[in-house]
């Protein structure tokens, strides 16, 4: 695993990927060729079949879901019927 997906990846399985996108860092690659260093550029090298869902502003830091696969991308509603729901985590600096 690169040294980026260390630190950045928070989830992957079969359909999707998880990744913490830092400020400053493109989600897509801009115009000109000193703006082609972005993050779905850096993840299609490391997992070419990477597919970009929404993206983040250049400035904004965040979390970003990539799909791995075109089931992730354009679940069958079928498969939205049948999903479990996820329980939200609390952080425990909302408690105080």
């Amino acid at each position: 695993m690169s040294n980026f997906l260390t630190e950045h990846l928070i989830h992957r399985d079969e359909d999707f990927m998880v990744i913490h996108k830092p400020a400053g860092l493109l989600t897509v690659p801009g115009k000109t060729e000193d703006l082609q260093d972005c993050l779905i550029n850096r993840l299609i090298k490391l997992e070419p079949k990477t597919l970009l869902i929404h993206r983040l502003d250049r400035d904004t830091s965040g979390i970003l879901v990539f799909a791995l696969s075109r089931e992730g991308k354009n679940p069958s509603p079928a498969s939205s019927r049948n999903a479990k729901p996820i329980k939200p985590i609390k952080p425990s600096w909302l408690e105080h």
